[in-house]
């Protein structure tokens, strides 16, 4: 028997669950391995499972997301049902079957709820029959060495030894984190709706599924440890993905090529795309200000369809919507991805070559850089366009006045939930349901509640705001008109263009100016369909925004406000002014083209219904258009010149249209506070006079 103090020298093992199953990996082409053991839960193991979900729950890091959220009406009924179904005879349940895929489970380090990057050091601990694979007080692996069935070669993580080892009745043993010391979690990766389907049933001890045997592989990303990495880093010139990064690429590859998931998580959790990083970067900032700003950003949208909107009316912005523009503005010029990144300087130059997988190939494309050039990266947009978004949606007025308006009702609904009041419940629920992105349950008192504030929300809105700051065109065209005020000053770099986009945003949304009004005569069918302000829901629209949007630097004092903003050298402000100035009136003049197009184009296709018109008007219409209608026939068969064509009904339509953009020039002119006739609109009048 061993002595007392030998046994108080004896440590103890820290682990609390373990596992047996059939040991695997995956890997390929030279791949970092995806270590996996194949096994099963029954019903009363659940419980040893976590949702990814619960993982800290209390700051949300857009660098450690990797959930799917749970919609939990479809658990509770779609698989429940499934699993159950209601109204089903005995006799009918004796030929019925279950049966779904395996749970993805990932073995994650966590401390509490807080995952942490990598694993312990892994050790080898071989005897004559057996070898143990231990990450410090985490978890361990132990194989049979002797008598194999199923023979597989493992290297250790300095490549100093092999052993040959049976994959077939491999131990897995874990300890559990649930207090502050480390210790792993078992996070669903794939799979949540069924375990919390599972786990609802289970907890609730109907004994639906005390027979059920729940298949589950569980992931090991063992190659995520320090020392692994001081060994594969050669010199400090590349690093392997940490725990989080690894299986965020485990999620994504699985719900992005097997079963199509919600485009926001997609967004946030790839970790190759610059898109994504700007916008994993505008959350976390966003997040810092609290729970109440991050819940005004739609970054949990599942819908594919509309990830791309904005779904509620008190939302400022769409994290789907701006990796959407940024994409479409900035991804194909290597150049403005370095100015939009601000890593132009040779010394950020050399760090990010320093770091590149490829020492020959370093550069920076928008879905090609290595997992250490985008740290450097991050930083560089956290504090250039990550900031800029920021401040536009949360410090521009319009958006200003609208969070200022949301976040005053939220106060309200917290000290009434902490009011001794009959409906204090409900306000806390509700107040729980915006902040912590749940949406509340149908016909419930807080569904009552939100839906309310959300009807006088929008009023709220429509009756006070710029009508263009909920809409997702707009969000994309202040992005487009970043990219053209960077093409237009070439010298200066993100942080200066976004003082100036600033300054002109501001002037573009005045209230006075009302630049973007519903009944304005010059936006009829090219920006709003009709006075009610019903969007042109065309691409146009994205570069009519823009246009509008730049053609105020048309005006002298505005193009001289934005240019002190962007030039910190008065001698050099007029030069950037008059760039400004030449830039607005170029803008105007394309957006008035555009709004003539737009307006012809309609009526054109309306006129046979139109009611403005008598029945002579229509019927001349009519004929023109058959005339010309020959004329494009005789074109085709070579038999007209298109220069000869006399294009009657086009002239028809033009001249019925003429006091309307007679109209349309002096008010826009008006609204810009342009000394002279929009470029291009008064060589208009010239050409009806000719004809």
């Amino acid at each position: 028997m061993a002595s007392k103090e030998s046994r108080r020298r004896k440590k103890s093992e820290p682990w609390t669950f373990t596992r047996t199953g059939s040991f695997g990996t995956f890997t390929s082409a030279g791949s970092l391995p995806i270590e996996y053991l194949q096994t099963t839960f029954a019903h009363n193991e659940l419980n040893f499972l976590t949702l990814a979900r619960d993982v800290s729950p209390e700051d949300l890091d857009f660098e450690m997301l990797m959930q799917r959220d749970i919609d939990e009406d479809r658990a509770r009924g779609d698989l429940k049902e499934y699993l159950n179904p209601k109204g089903a005879s005995p006799s009918e349940m004796e030929l019925y079957s279950v049966f779904f895929p395996p749970l993805l489970i990932a073995c994650v380090p966590c401390r509490d709820n807080r995952i942490e990057l990598h694993y312990p050091d892994e050790s080898w601990e071989p005897d004559e029959t057996r070898l143990i694979r231990r990450w410090g007080d985490m978890f361990q692996l132990e194989f049979y060495t002797q008598d194999l069935v199923r023979r597989l070669q493992l290297d250790s993580p300095d490549s100093k030894l092999t052993a040959d080892v049976d994959i077939a009745d491999v131990e897995a043993k874990f300890n559990l984190s649930g207090n502050s010391q480390l210790g792993a979690k078992l996070i669903a990766i794939d799979g949540q709706h069924r375990l919390y389907a599972l786990k609802e049933l289970a907890d609730h001890g109907s004994g639906v599924i005390e027979k059920l045997v729940v298949p589950a592989c569980v992931l090991f990303c063992t190659s995520a440890t320090l020392a692994s990495e001081s060994h594969f880093a050669q010199g400090g010139r590349r690093r392997l993905p940490n725990v989080p990064e690894t299986f965020r690429k485990v999620f994504v590859d699985v719900n992005s090529k097997m079963e199509r998931v919600g485009a926001h998580t997609n967004i946030l959790l790839n970790d190759t795309s610059i898109g994504s990083l700007i916008v994993r970067e505008f959350c976390k900032l966003v997040n810092e200000e609290g729970l109440v700003n991050l819940s005004v950003v739609e970054w949990n949208v599942r819908s594919t369809k509309d990830s791309t909107i904005l779904t509620k009316s008190y939302s400022l912005a769409s994290v789907g919507i701006i990796e959407k523009a940024l994409r479409e503005c900035f991804a194909r010029s290597e150049t403005l991805i370095q100015r939009l990144l601000d890593i132009q300087e040779a010394s950020i130059a050399q760090d990010l070559n320093d770091v590149a997988e490829d020492p020959d190939n370093p550069g920076i494309a928008w879905e090609s850089f290595s997992i250490a050039q985008r740290r450097i990266l991050s930083d560089r947009a956290r504090k250039g366009i990550v900031q800029l978004l920021f401040e536009i949606f949360f410090g521009l007025k319009p958006f200003a006045a609208a969070f200022d308006k949301y976040s005053t009702e939220l106060e309200a609904w917290a000290e009434m939930g902490d009011s001794n009041i009959s409906t204090s419940r409900d306000y806390r629920k509700a107040h729980e349901c915006l902040t912590t992105f749940k949406p509340p349950m149908d016909k419930s008192e807080e569904f009552n509640i939100v839906q309310e504030f959300e009807r006088r929300h929008k009023a709220w809105r429509d009756e006070e705001l710029c009508p263009v700051i909920g809409l997702a065109l707009f969000h994309r065209s202040m992005i487009l008109t970043l990219r053209d005020l960077m093409d237009a000053l070439q010298n200066y770099g993100i942080q200066a263009i976004g003082r100036g986009l600033k300054e002109l945003l501001g002037h573009a949304l005045d209230d006075e100016m009302n630049l973007f009004g519903k009944t304005r005569f010059y936006a009829f069918k090219s920006i709003w369909q009709d006075e009610l302000g019903v969007v042109v829901n065309r691409e146009t629209t994205r570069r009519q925004f823009s246009r509008l949007t730049q053609a105020v630097c048309g005006n002298a004092r505005v193009a001289t406000d934005v240019a002190k903003k962007i030039e910190t050298d008065p001698e050099r402000v007029e030069a950037v002014s008059n760039r400004l100035r030449k830039l607005g009136e170029e803008k105007a003049s394309e957006y008035w083209k555009r709004f003539v197009s737009d307006r012809e184009t309609h009526f054109a296709r309306t006129y046979l219904t139109n009611l403005a018109l008598d029945q002579s008007e229509i019927d001349k219409l009519k004929a023109a258009k058959a005339q010309q209608d020959v004329e494009i026939e005789a074109i085709k068969r070579q038999e007209l010149d298109e220069d000869e064509a006399k294009r009657p009904f086009d002239l028809a339509v033009r001249q019925h249209l003429r006091n309307d953009f007679v109209r349309a020039e002096k008010e826009l002119r008006q609204t810009l506070q342009f000394e002279s006739a929009i470029v291009g609109a008064d060589s208009f009048e010239d050409d009806l006079d000719d004809e």
